[in-house]
């Protein structure tokens, strides 16, 4: 019985083409000195436009032609000299909070590879298209740089994601 049940979740898990587990590349920038794991399959464009703060964007490939929205996260980089990692979340929290529908769902600390980071999740309404969305967002602060990758997604596929965007995130390091 005990094995039935094995091979039921586990093909149930291999069904779900979502949940499959990501090969993951990593992607190294070497003019603003951070890495990030990125799935294989997944378009990416690398943005070297010095008024953006937003260095490289990430998102799954539409399945079809109904697939309005896809997955994504970003990296966004800001010069912040002299700031702590508190007042740049502080700053962070100020402005998302004035998204249509923000609710903030979770929050907390951890550490990276050595580096303090401050993460969230939260939910908002697309302001584009009335979609309920989604978000996990990490900041992380070195005496000069605030980084920040936000991870989205649809609420009602937030929950496939979530695993994978934890992956990454946990992938993330600064050559600082």
């Amino acid at each position: 019985m005990r094995s039935i049940k094995i091979t039921l979740i586990l093909l149930l898990f291999l069904l779900n083409d979502e949940a499959q587990a990501q090969n993951i590349a990593l992607y190294k920038d070497s003019i603003n000195k951070f890495e990030i794991g990125m799935p294989i399959g997944w378009n990416y464009q690398v943005i070297n436009d010095p008024s953006t703060s937003i260095k490289l964007t990430v998102s799954r490939p539409k399945k079809d032609s109904t697939d309005f929205f896809t997955e994504n996260y970003n990296v966004n980089v800001l010069l912040l000299p002299n700031q702590t990692l508190d007042a740049c979340y502080s700053e962070m929290m100020k402005s998302i909070s004035t998204r249509a529908g923000f609710r903030l769902i979770s929050q907390g600390d951890t550490t990276i590879r050595y580096m303090k980071y401050k993460w969230l999740t939260q939910s908002h309404t697309n302001q584009a298209t009335g979609t309920a969305m989604t978000a996990y967002i990490y900041l992380a602060y070195d005496s000069t740089f605030a980084y920040m990758i936000t991870f989205a997604a649809t609420t009602s596929s937030f929950s496939n994601y979530e695993v994978l965007f934890r992956q990454l995130s946990a992938s993330f390091h600064t050559d600082k």
